[in-house]
């Protein structure tokens, strides 16, 4: 494999000699996950992602308090709680994993939502197809800079 410089999305990359770098919907602005096996037949292919709905209800009485959502990092504004579903995870554990790391809440009922997000230019950063949940947790989510509860 070689190393190229990918303007997209300022990194370096490990892809094979002849792996195709662009997809249907690519621009220069947005990358996929290119990946080439040994038999050097090459794809590139949207990011999957999850995005949850976390209704959080009361301990005690299970009366509803709220939806959790997350103050991003990289512009401040409110979104879901979400991210990534890495390799030999199914979406609904990344799900699980997801709302467990950013709010510290367990998921007690998880649903999905008849929804998949797949615009190419819906992420700056690459394409990315994301499957949206609406799950139910008890408890209190560990607030900081980064947690809400609306």
């Amino acid at each position: 494999s070689t190393h190229n410089y990918d303007k997209r999305v300022g990194i370096e990359t490990k892809y094979g000699p002849d792996c195709p770098y662009s997809f249907a919907g690519s621009s220069d602005k947005i990358a996929g996950s290119c990946w080439c096996g040994r038999d050097q037949y090459c794809m590139c292919t949207p990011s999957l992602a999850i995005d949850t709905i976390i209704e959080v209800s009361d301990d005690s009485n299970d009366e509803s308090v709220g939806v959790a959502l997350i103050k991003r990092k990289d512009n401040g504004k409110f979104a879901l709680v979400g991210g990534f579903v890495e390799v030999g995870e199914t979406v609904e554990d990344a799900v699980l994993r997801e709302v467990r790391e950013e709010t510290g809440l367990a998921v007690t009922d998880l649903e999905l939502m008849p929804k998949v997000y797949s615009d190419p230019s819906r992420d700056q950063r690459r394409h990315t197809v994301s499957v949206v949940y609406i799950t139910k947790a008890k408890g209190q989510p560990e607030v900081d800079e980064l947690n809400v509860l609306v």
